[in-house]
């Protein structure tokens, strides 16, 4: 099945079993898939909310002449209600997503920033080749090469970072959680990064007062990812 029928089908709701594992794989895995659905997503959300806005602009209106002419506007309001109603039911239905799939939609590794690469240049240095490793997405490798300087460093708390965001990435949850609790406790570096990937980890292991409570401290500390953390915020509710 093409990719784009794999998406069309989920905001229609018809995806099969063995679809789902497709989808959930490909949004995992394929940057170009989980782009054109983020997308396809902010399409089908702006839909819905423009026809609210209208929706209710037109209500709004009809109000006005409803002293006029109050039945037969109230019947037409009514309709409308319904049909905003029915819409907006959809909607919600759209947004309610597994916990995998919440983690899977928000999540992505953090970038590289502490240690850039320049292509082309060989090294033999540990942490280049762990950050290479990490640019290239072997997470197996990067794991490898991060414990290695952490044996020698370990109260390296940046390097600790990436190194869960990896552990994340190949779904090693609890240690990744680990990681990034004891992050917070002995360091200000990175903390709100720290908060952000701990609550996916909370979503997707299934703790969501754990998640709830990590996002609440987020908002409350930092701006990074404050709008994304309220909209996952709502759909944990």
């Amino acid at each position: 099945m093409e990719k784009i029928d794999l998406i069309n089908k989920y905001f229609e709701g018809t995806l099969l079993e063995d679809e789902i594992k497709d989808f959930n794989r490909l949004l995992l895995n394929d940057s170009d898939f989980k782009k054109e659905f983020e997308f396809q997503k902010e399409i089908q959300e702006s839909l819905i909310l423009n026809d609210r806005e209208k929706t209710k602009r037109q209500l709004q209106d009809w109000d006005l002449e409803s002293s006029k002419k109050p039945f037969k506007y109230w019947a037409v309001a009514a309709g409308l209600v319904l049909l905003l109603s029915i819409s907006f039911t959809w909607f919600l239905t759209q947004e309610k997503q597994s916990n995998e799939e919440l983690f899977i939609a928000y999540f992505e590794p953090y970038r590289n920033i502490v240690h850039p690469i320049v292509r082309g240049e060989s090294s033999t240095d540990t942490q280049t080749k762990a950050f290479e490793a990490y640019e290239e997405k072997d997470f197996d490798k990067s794991i490898t090469l991060f414990n290695n300087i952490l044996k020698k460093d370990s109260s390296n708390t940046v390097i600790a970072f990436y190194k869960a965001n990896a552990l994340l990435q190949k779904n090693q949850t609890t240690e990744a959680i680990s990681i990034f609790k004891e992050n917070i406790k002995s360091s200000e570096s990175l903390q709100d990064k720290n908060l952000w990937y701990l609550a996916l980890a909370y979503v997707k292991e299934n703790h969501l007062e754990e998640a709830t409570k990590t996002l609440n401290q987020l908002i409350a500390l930092s701006d990074y990812k404050s709008e994304e953390a309220k909209i996952l915020l709502k759909k944990l509710e």
